[in-house]
């Protein structure tokens, strides 16, 4: 596509809007990669006023010829309810047909979806099957839920804190910081990890939590 080679700055000076006015041409022709790059520039704003809208309206159109990533970015948008109602149930028939087609992400959004109870019935084991396929692929955010059913002994696996240590660290090395902060919470010792606990703080106070956590942190002079 000329569209890419002017978004990438490919032999030429990088100038979104030229992509963006190429990308439509292709994207009225017919290319799903082209309505899925055209909906990206206008979500993100870049060579083009930035219009939710409208970048649903592309997004749809890629994703109804089966195109898997805009079948995904059209659920998040719809899942966010971001120019289009809102609609957790719309959102998982999209992560659905993109997780199909081996999606990694849309697997972790399914997955999360399944987890959570939202759109679908709340199934730990499918959300689960669906982590570990995203997984697979390296992605982070199913990384740090395998992690978390491990730490949970949720999704049909036994409760294993050196399991959860692994998929943690795996996200955490992404760079993705709930695995980074659940890995440093179960490195610390067990008395520690209780009192940092949202019971612990509603039970006994904000101040008493963070002198026991001050006084922890001291004696390693920090």
């Amino acid at each position: 596509f000329l569209g890419l080679i002017h978004y990438n700055g490919q032999g030429v000076i990088q100038d979104y809007e030229d992509a963006y006015n190429w990308f439509v041409k292709a994207a009225h022709h017919g290319s799903s990669q082209a309505q899925n790059q055209v909906a990206m520039l206008l979500l993100e704003g870049l060579g083009v006023e930035k219009n939710e809208t409208k970048a649903v309206h592309y997004f749809r159109m890629a994703a109804e010829q089966g195109d898997a990533d805009a079948q995904c970015n059209l659920g998040v948008l719809i899942m966010k309810g971001r120019g289009v109602p809102q609609s957790d149930k719309e959102a998982v028939e999209w992560y659905r047909l993109a997780a199909v087609q081996e999606d990694a992400a849309a697997m972790a959004n399914l997955g999360s979806m399944l987890l959570a109870g939202r759109g679908v019935a709340q199934n730990d084991k499918e959300a689960m099957r669906w982590f570990r396929e995203a997984a697979a692929q390296g992605e982070p955010m199913a990384l740090f839920h395998v992690g978390l059913m491990y730490e949970l002994g949720r999704g049909g696996v036994a409760q294993c804190e050196e399991q959860a240590k692994q998929w943690y660290s795996m996200a955490a090395e992404q760079g993705f910081p709930k695995a980074m902060i659940n890995l440093w919470l179960l490195n610390l010792p067990l008395f520690l990890r209780i009192i940092l606990s949202s019971k612990c703080w509603k039970e006994f106070g904000f101040s008493s939590v963070v002198f026991v956590f001050a006084a922890y942190v001291a004696q390693f002079h920090i």
